[in-house]
């Protein structure tokens, strides 16, 4: 059951076929609803991101793909199960490093070790994960934002665009 395995003989990772299939989804399942809940993962930039990480910090990319249920498929940002397909954004909750830490298991505790494992990831010099702010004064709230070149659960292309330009990537541009 697990969803990341490792694979030493071939000094790789890749994610359990239970969960991920490659291709056009659409046509490897019928139940329209099974398919729009599922998330994009770019195989080029996973590729890349596991090249440029150092071998010592491949564990920390299981972080990254531990994220991937919690991830909004409209904004995506992280937030709690239920609100995965919430459209308005003032209704998310916003999930802190302490409270991610601890829904991917690592405990309360450990939110600054996890903040320091995810903002440190990076493709090209890119970050993968941010901290956006919105609002101010007692409705300022902190979202934790994944970059869409990585995953992306939406159906949108001007979406798309939208939220890889709040991480600096210009449309139709790979960092």
């Amino acid at each position: 059951n697990k969803i990341i395995i490792e694979d030493k003989d071939n000094n790789c990772m890749y994610i359990n076929k239970k969960y991920i299939i490659k291709g056009h989804v659409k046509q490897k399942f019928i139940n329209e609803e099974l398919v729009d809940s599922m998330t994009r993962v770019f195989n080029k930039t996973i590729n890349e991101l596991y090249e440029q990480t150092p071998p010592k910090k491949h564990k920390n990319l299981d972080v990254l793909i531990k994220c991937i249920p919690y991830i909004n498929r409209n904004l995506n940002v992280i937030c709690s199960l239920d609100e995965v397909n919430e459209t308005d954004i003032s209704r998310i909750h916003p999930i802190s490093m302490a409270e991610l830490s601890e829904m991917l298991g690592m405990g309360y505790k450990h939110g600054t070790k996890l903040s320091n494992i995810l903002f440190s990831i990076k493709l090209n010099g890119v970050n993968l994960v941010g901290v956006f702010k919105t609002g101010i004064g007692e409705s300022r709230r902190e979202l934790i934002k994944i970059n869409p070149i990585l995953f992306y659960k939406g159906n949108s292309e001007e979406e798309y665009k939208k939220l890889i330009g709040d991480f600096g990537v210009k449309p139709n541009r790979r960092p």
